[in-house]
């Protein structure tokens, strides 16, 4: 579930009790809804929050998508090492409503062909720019914001990525701006400088 400043947390016990099942039982149950064909996110009343909507993402999706932006921010990361140009990273969702896939096609639109686009969790996508210095990260998220379908916005989160430090780091480091931009408000840009030393998140 996610929590409203975007957080994820685990609500075992709470599924358990919304889908009446035992704790071992749960990813049998949300198996069986998906496998139903009707829904990929689950409305649930909570008897203390009231309706929660629980968004199911397949485990082999999940992994899929993982594999993606490992693979592409890695590549990054090893372009940058070896010709020493720099690399920004962000994190992109939408604050509230639309399409999150229409707005991934009009984001690929705005960008370079040699930047890349690849979806991170439910709704949230990371952005590679390589050879992209920091300072131009507002004007490449002037043009993201610009390219979401209305009437929807976007949050954006920057940062600037060492070459030689973890991958997991970086993304972390993303992640991070994208929470504050949420935080801040609809439509809000944010950039997080990289740690002086290499390597800390």
């Amino acid at each position: 579930m996610r929590q409203s400043d975007g957080g994820l947390v685990y609500a075992n016990a709470a599924l358990s009790a919304l889908l009446g099942v035992g704790p071992g039982e749960i990813e049998g149950a949300v198996g069986e809804l998906i496998r139903s064909g009707r829904i990929n996110a689950v409305e649930l009343a909570h008897p203390d929050i009231g309706m929660i909507r629980l968004i199911v993402v397949p485990r082999d999706a999940a992994r899929a998508a993982e594999r993606a932006w490992r693979r592409d921010l890695r590549r990054e990361l090893a372009r940058a090492r070896r010709r020493g140009w720099p690399l920004t990273v962000g994190a992109i969702a939408l604050d509230a409503g639309g399409s999150t896939q229409a707005a991934a096609s009009a984001w690929l639109g705005v960008l370079r062909a040699e930047d890349s686009l690849t979806p991170y969790e439910e709704g949230v996508y990371l952005v590679a720019l390589p050879d992209c210095p920091p300072e131009f990260a507002p004007a490449v998220a002037a043009r993201l914001a610009q390219a979401t379908p209305a009437p929807a916005s976007a949050s954006i989160g920057f940062t600037a990525a060492s070459a030689d430090e973890r991958l997991d780091a970086v993304v972390k480091r993303a992640l991070r701006a994208l929470a504050d931009a949420r935080a801040a408000g609809s439509g809000q840009i944010v950039l997080v400088p990289a740690p002086t030393t290499a390597g800390q998140s």
